[in-house]
């Protein structure tokens, strides 16, 4: 059902057929959130979908194999927050890396040499413009491949790439990447809800989170900061007061999210994506709750 939307909204979208452009049409197509709505409600939750655009679209800057690199996070970030009762809420979230089919083959895409490095090694990285400093994550699952072609036939639903591990180190390739995209967009959304793909909004996944949303609506929220880190996950300077104060980062960070996600508790941004001076980054937002 996720799927067929998918494919409807690009036969209805008449924009530009670059990858960003293609993932705002579906991410802010009604009919797209509804079956996302239809097909994670149920008797215990209530479900809402958001979607908003991050104008400036994030870019971040990080070491890898001795060099500095500059790329995009990418087109896409889906955030999932469950409430199960009051004061008790979790939420995951993963970011998409668009990429079109190139000829007739659907099952491979070409992707770029930085931004490969960044999904395959997460070596810490720093937002440009953000506030949270160098963010240095542990191994996990905080981005996949989505291909995907401006064509609404059945066959060309999005698909995504499997998940990988993280690998040690850091290279970027010295060739273009191609990456296998097996499953489709609506299996990953249902898995995310699932808290199968993607990883929990915690720790310093909530400082990135944290840092890209910030982007959208102008900056932590009034008379609350979560200060900046190091490469090594503490705020500037050594010893005990400088770890205690890379803790309290990331506990605010945390508080931070859910904060500038309310933030972001408003109708769906009708504006197309060409009304933007750069393509934006499309977050899909999922919120359930409790029933009652």
């Amino acid at each position: 059902m996720i799927d067929r939307a998918a494919l409807d909204a690009l036969a209805r979208y008449t924009g530009r057929t670059e990858e960003p452009y293609l993932v705002a049409a579906i991410f802010r197509d009604h009919n797209f959130r509804q079956a996302i709505v239809n097909a994670v409600d149920s008797r215990w939750r209530v479900v809402h979908v958001t979607t908003v655009f991050i104008h400036k679209k994030p870019m971040v800057t990080f070491a890898c194999g001795g060099t500095d690199s500059t790329c995009e996070l990418r087109d896409a970030l889906v955030v999932y927050r469950e409430e199960l009762r009051t004061g008790q809420r979790r939420a995951q979230a993963m970011l998409y890396q668009a990429k079109k089919w190139a000829g007739g083959g659907r099952g491979w895409v070409q992707g770029d040499e930085d931004q490969h490095a960044l999904y395959r090694h997460w070596p810490p990285f720093e937002i440009n413009g953000g506030q949270a400093g160098t963010i240095s994550l542990p191994p996990g699952d905080y981005g996949r491949v989505l291909g995907i072609t401006e064509s609404s036939s059945p066959g060309d639903v999005p698909r995504v790439s499997p998940r990988r591990p993280t690998e040690p180190w850091c290279r970027i390739e010295e060739e273009k990447p191609w990456v296998q995209v097996l499953g489709t967009l609506g299996r990953s959304v249902r898995e995310i809800v699932r808290f199968a793909f993607g990883e929990p909004v915690t720790g310093y996944w909530a400082l990135a989170v944290s840092d890209m949303l910030s982007l959208r609506v102008g900056g932590a929220s009034p008379g609350r900061s979560y200060g900046r880190t190091t490469a090594r996950g503490g705020t500037a300077g050594r010893g005990p007061l400088a770890r205690l104060a890379a803790l309290a980062a990331v506990v605010a960070a945390e508080e931070e999210f859910h904060t500038l996600v309310d933030d972001l508790d408003e109708p769906p941004d009708d504006r197309a994506a060409e009304e933007f001076e750069a393509a934006p980054l499309s977050v899909l937002i999922i919120d359930a709750g409790p029933t009652g």
